[in-house]
């Protein structure tokens, strides 16, 4: 079902009361309505029922995206244009109020300023069948019961045939008790981005600009963890957090200009290590962990300041310079080089 309005049904949806598009319009003390200012407003909102039929247990079905049954709103556009006072105020906005949504506003004077802000949120469904038979004690910590580890190394070193050459053991015991104990795990990841952009140009000379974006990672996707030659999938937990600064100022004159700039990136993984217990292994021995762990992504940040311009030469020629300064830090600490306690340990401390 498709819906398209003028500024007069676009009043009649909002009623008597202010609808958000007018209350921002006056907070950037824009004229709404006079002989002064004649403003017009065009849009869509495009809506509509789905109902969804079929196999839809693959994982593939939603890996990057959200479906809903029910009534859906797929995507507004509203408009509102002040003529020649150069007002203007935009909204967009796709699959709102869904996993997969993705917002813009836009807002400013024409030749003067714009504000802009973004909002979009990306799923990642890697299976919807996810099982494990650990559980997290703590972020990042997978453990299981002693007497657990213990009853899955008894099946596992058991020789149900000795005459036979080899260790031959009881598979069938040993998976009914992995499924006995196996529970549902989520998969997934959810990304959420905001961005909000700022450009103010005061007088044709002068141009400023101003951006901060922050984005947010959650969820588990799978792992490949290992006891020597043994691979175990384990679950690997994200929490990332990434925030992006960025920052320029230029003036122009002319026959010269000049330009000064920053930007600057965080990243911080709220999860330092993953750690997990050996199924087939309770207590340390020299050779055998009870426990298995791996470093993750550090903490880090890159920052970079620049300063350059130009000057006209003759025959139509340029002269330009530049200069910047850029770091990049990190300081995790190094895990120690073994968890077995049978083993011995060392702390290294290096940055």
């Amino acid at each position: 079902m498709h819906n398209t309005f003028s500024r007069s049904s676009l009043a009649g949806l909002c009623g008597r009361r202010p609808g958000p598009l007018a209350l921002l319009a006056a907070l950037l003390q824009l004229p709404a309505s006079g002989a002064s200012a004649q403003v017009t407003t065009r849009g869509h909102i495009e809506f509509g029922g789905r109902q969804l039929f079929g196999d839809r247990g693959a994982a593939k079905f939603f890996e990057y995206r959200s479906i809903p049954e029910g009534l859906f709103l797929s995507s507004v556009n509203v408009d509102m244009d002040w003529g020649e006072r150069g007002y203007f105020l935009g909204l967009r906005a796709e699959d709102a109020l869904e996993g997969d949504q993705r917002m813009e506003l836009r807002a400013g004077r024409q030749g003067r300023y714009e504000l802009t802000v973004e909002f979009d949120r990306v799923p990642h469904l890697f299976t919807t069948s996810g099982r494990s038979i650990f559980v997290e004690s703590e972020p990042g910590v997978f453990t299981l019961p002693d007497s657990v580890q213990a009853k899955l190394r008894a099946i596992y070193s058991t020789d149900i045939d000795p005459k036979t050459t080899g260790v031959q053991r009881d598979v069938a015991a040993l998976q009914a008790f992995i499924e006995g104990l196996a529970r549902p795990a989520d998969v997934s990841l959810l990304r959420e981005r905001g961005r909000a952009r700022l450009r103010f140009t005061p007088t044709p000379e002068w141009d400023i600009r101003l951006q901060y974006g922050a984005e947010k990672e959650r969820g588990s996707r799978p792992f490949g963890a290992t006891f020597g030659f043994n691979v175990q999938e384990q679950l690997e937990p994200i929490d990332y957090t990434t925030h992006e600064v960025q920052a320029s100022v230029e003036r122009s004159g002319a026959n010269w200009n000049v330009r000064a700039a920053y930007t600057a990136s965080l990243f911080r993984n709220h999860v330092d290590a993953l750690t997990w217990d050996n199924p087939f292994q309770e207590k340390d021995l020299l050779g055998a962990s009870a426990r298995g762990r791996t470093d993750l992504y550090p903490d880090n940040g890159a920052r970079l300041g620049s300063l350059s311009g130009g000057v006209r030469l003759p025959l139509q020629g340029w002269l330009t310079a530049s200069v910047g300064r850029g770091t990049s830090t990190q300081d995790d600490l190094l895990l120690p080089f073994t968890i077995n306690s049978d083993q011995g340990s060392a702390t290294v401390t290096a940055r």
